[in-house]
């Protein structure tokens, strides 16, 4: 999609950093909100998940998940050395995935009980490859996350997909499910799924779907008991209302 409405943002400084005007917000809000209560529905809470990690937190992570390090900001965010006496962390990350302060929650809370979240609270950076109006370094998207038992993990990551597929469908998308069998290979997920959308001829994901099985658990060494699972979901809404713009004739 080239942009042809420049009535809707305006390009800051660099590629893929946008100030989004009011035509834009208001159809982003209504396609968020779509997508929100779909979650809801399925019994998702929403929370206020923070964007910057301790490096040693970053450290940690990458450890569990080697191959995404590489996708991570390789900005490092450096305190001012006046603050290291007030206990200050001395370097920040800022969060690739969205998700990972929930794993953090779980080691601090020890639950024993299924847990469903989401978060839309702000923007995720990430460095890409290709840029273009649907992939950006900067972008809002929602990201869910559970830890149940592992039956009901399983069920809860088939669930979500038919009910995001059918919020797509209803807003006027064709959608498919992709399957990442490479992707669970490299990180050892149990599965790793798409839903993509049809643009152009081409297919584009808007969805991704983790089912972790108990790498995070086991690596972050979080003490919960043998029979749970986690999961995460990010849903592309930046993305979704790029598509949505451009399909617009």
């Amino acid at each position: 999609m080239k942009n042809k409405k420049k009535e809707l943002w305006e390009e800051i400084g660099w590629q893929g950093q946008r100030l989004y005007l009011p035509e834009y917000t208001s159809k982003f809000r209504a396609v968020e909100s779509k997508l929100a209560q779909s979650l809801t529905e399925a019994g998702f809470e929403e929370c206020l998940f923070p964007k910057l990690l301790m490096f040693d937190q970053f450290c940690n992570l990458k450890n569990v998940v080697p191959r995404f390090a590489k996708e991570w900001s390789k900005e490092i965010i450096n305190t001012e050395e006046g603050m290291s006496s007030r206990n200050y962390p001395k370097k920040y990350t800022l969060s690739h995935w969205q998700c990972e302060p929930f794993y953090y929650f779980l080691k601090n809370r020890k639950p024993h009980k299924t847990i469903k979240f989401f978060d839309k609270s702000g923007w995720t950076y990430r460095v890409e490859k290709d840029v273009n109006d649907y992939r950006l370094f900067e972008f809002q998207r929602i990201e869910c996350v559970w830890f149940a038992p592992i039956d009901e993990a399983k069920f809860i990551l088939s669930e979500l997909m038919k009910n995001l597929e059918n919020t797509l469908s209803n807003l006027g998308l064709t959608t498919r499910i992709s399957i990442k069998n490479n992707e669970e290979n490299d990180t050892k997920e149990l599965m790793v799924r798409d839903i993509e959308v049809l643009v152009d001829n081409s297919w584009i994901e808007v969805v991704g779907f983790h089912l972790h099985g108990r790498i995070f658990i086991e690596g972050l060494e979080i003490p919960v008991g043998e029979s749970f699972y986690t999961g995460c979901c990010g849903i592309g809404t930046s993305r979704i209302t790029n598509i949505i713009f451009g399909l617009q004739k």
